[in-house]
């Protein structure tokens, strides 16, 4: 069996995590019954946490496609996702956009509540990504996410987010090399 990892109170993951992105399929065609399949295999095997984003097309729906199929291993799985919002659409997030994105991984997945949310910026020069880390929280304190977290987010921008962020939660835990 694969160790697990306390990333945080209460919230236990494989030490492996299996990723999703290359289920997009982009590097060549995907089976989606093997990959239903191969997903119960790593859970069998002791990798349940699952790693996808709104953007991998169809992973999301795969994982969906799993849990449905699976509910005996479902409820041993974590699924992490990303919050992307498209590139030609930053200046246009705002609460409603944010919001429809987690309702439809939620959906997508079949889930009642993300496990985590990995919030993802494209470019700090457009304004708003204060604004939506603020709606994830919000969406968290109202049960859809249980935990918030960042992946291309650089020290300077995660204190700016937790220094302007209403709820006293936003406090950010970095695991991470800066390189500046």
């Amino acid at each position: 069996m694969i160790d697990r990892f306390d990333l945080a109170p209460g919230y236990s993951i494989s030490r492996l995590l299996k990723g999703g992105w290359h289920l997009a399929g982009g590097h060549g065609t995907i089976d989606p019954a093997q990959a239903v399949a191969d997903m119960a295999t790593f859970v069998e095997a002791g990798i349940t946490t699952f790693d996808c984003a709104d953007i991998y097309t169809g992973v999301e729906e795969l994982i969906g496609r799993f849990r449905a199929a699976r509910p005996d291993l479902a409820g041993r799985v974590q699924v992490h996702t990303k919050f992307v919002p498209d590139l030609a659409d930053l200046d246009r997030v705002d609460r409603g956009y944010v919001t429809r994105v987690i309702d439809r991984s939620l959906q997508r997945l079949g889930m009642d509540r993300l496990d985590i949310v990995q919030f993802h910026w494209w470019d700090y020069a457009v304004p708003g990504y204060v604004e939506a880390a603020t709606v994830l929280e919000d969406l968290r304190r109202a049960g859809k996410i249980r935990l918030i977290g960042a992946t291309n987010f650089d020290t300077p921008r995660l204190a700016e987010i937790a220094s302007r962020s209403p709820s006293s939660r936003c406090t950010p835990e970095t695991r991470s090399c800066d390189a500046t």
